[in-house]
């Protein structure tokens, strides 16, 4: 008679036993939910951030890799699995209602690729994290989640106390950085306040002009104080203040080309004063503005004009760029001739 507890067999069938009992012991530890609504009322209960996986289970090498490298690791369960809200949104849903969930939220969060990671605070569902595939492994890839979550935490409690810290220009732009990331309209406000106030900044000013030109505010008398009060500061143009102005004033009229808001020599009117009045000093810049310029011109088919600030380009551009721009004059004068 075989002795049971010694025999080859039922070793391996043990050990097989103990391995297939920890994989689904791991398999466990992520719940993957599937219903948003239902994720976002249990994180505003628990509190935590709630993780929403765009995913394709068929047809994505890198959801695959996701999967596999990262998500069903027990590393990643163990650093993970009570820290967020997980929801998985995949392309490929097996049923109507949850496929029509998923279109909804892809819509909403703009999500233009798979596989792709949103973390959301779970208090006001602010996206706090966007982030996709990357190599390195579970425990890389949940460290990598975290740290979304230290950031927005450390964002909060010093805005939170900001008029009682003495924060460096330094801390105070990075501060800022994190909340332009986010879209944190009101905290960027309340940055750039502290900054204007206490250190009187050029870089928060002109984030200040440049929120108010987003606002479609560039006319208003805050902006045109800011204006005057930035090119003061710059009256040896070393800090290319006014550079920085005309590219704002160009993009926010520029945005307005398509609604026929501005005509054209109202759009690139920035650039050309700029050219006006620094050509001689600012040649790097100048010539940029002008292949811009000659760009603004060929979108309304007003060649001619193209042409003419396309050359004009080329006469003060360097030389390592002049050859693209020499085939760019060609085309035009190729359209031209037809």
């Amino acid at each position: 008679m075989l002795q049971k507890k010694n025999h080859p067999f039922y070793v391996c069938f043990f050990i097989l036993l103990s391995c297939l009992s920890s994989l689904s012991l791991y398999a466990e530890g992520i719940y993957w939910q599937t219903n948003y609504d239902s994720a976002l009322a249990e994180a505003k209960q628990t509190k935590k951030p709630v993780l929403l996986l765009f995913t394709m289970s068929e047809g994505c090498t890198y959801c695959t890799k996701l999967k596999e490298e990262a998500l069903d690791t027990k590393e990643f369960a163990e650093k993970a699995e009570n820290r967020f809200v997980f929801v998985k949104l995949d392309y490929n849903a097996p049923t109507p209602e949850l496929r029509a969930q998923h279109d909804q939220l892809q819509r909403k969060y703009n999500i233009r690729g798979y596989p792709t990671i949103i973390i959301l605070d779970p208090k006001e569902e602010r996206q706090i994290g966007v982030t996709g595939y990357r190599p390195g492994g579970g425990r890389q890839y949940a460290d990598h989640l975290l740290q979304f979550i230290t950031r927005y935490s450390t964002y909060q409690q010093k805005l939170h106390h900001i008029d009682e810290l003495a924060l460096q220009e330094s801390e105070l732009k990075e501060l800022y950085s994190t909340a332009k990331q986010l879209h944190l309209d009101s905290g960027m406000k309340i940055i750039m306040a502290k900054g204007i106030k206490e250190k009187s900044s050029p870089f928060f000013l002109m984030e200040s002009y440049w929120q108010l030109a987003r606002e479609g505010k560039i006319h208003s008398k805050e902006a045109l104080d800011l204006r005057q009060k930035l090119l003061s500061l710059d009256a040896t143009h070393q800090k290319s203040i006014a550079f920085d102005l005309a590219i704002i004033d160009f993009e926010t009229y520029f945005a307005q080309m398509d609604n026929h808001e501005a005509s054209t020599e109202a759009i690139i009117a920035p650039l050309t004063a700029y050219i006006d009045e620094y050509d001689t000093i600012d040649k790097e810049n100048t010539w940029r503005m002008r292949l811009i310029i000659s760009q603004v011109y060929l979108e309304k088919d007003q060649l001619p004009i193209a042409l003419r600030y396309a050359q004009e380009c080329y006469d003060t551009a360097p030389y390592a760029v002049r050859p693209k721009l020499a085939r760019t004059i060609e085309n035009i004068s190729a359209q031209i001739d037809t």
